[in-house]
């Protein structure tokens, strides 16, 4: 049975007998592409959705509604390239 392709690693680093698993896997590298996008949208609009988004679940800080949103799109990237829906 194959590794999860989201347990799988970003950088896996080759050697001459097995695949050393080092560093972050890929949905975590996924998530931390999709947060640097998320905070790269300042506009007004994006910041005041976000703090709505916030406040509708009752998250205290709006990074940790970033941070959910960054893994539910890391999860989403990684069920498409898996084919599911």
């Amino acid at each position: 049975m194959s590794t999860p392709l989201g347990q799988r690693n970003a950088f896996p680093l080759a050697t001459g007998f097995d695949v050393q698993s080092t560093g972050m896997s890929l949905r975590q590298y996924y998530a931390g592409l999709a947060m640097q996008g998320l905070l790269a949208q300042s506009s007004a609009i994006v910041i005041e959705a976000m703090r709505t988004e916030a406040e509708r679940l009752g998250e205290d800080r709006m990074s940790t509604t970033i941070a959910r949103e960054a893994l539910e799109t890391a999860d989403a990237l990684l069920a498409a390239l898996e084919g599911k829906k």
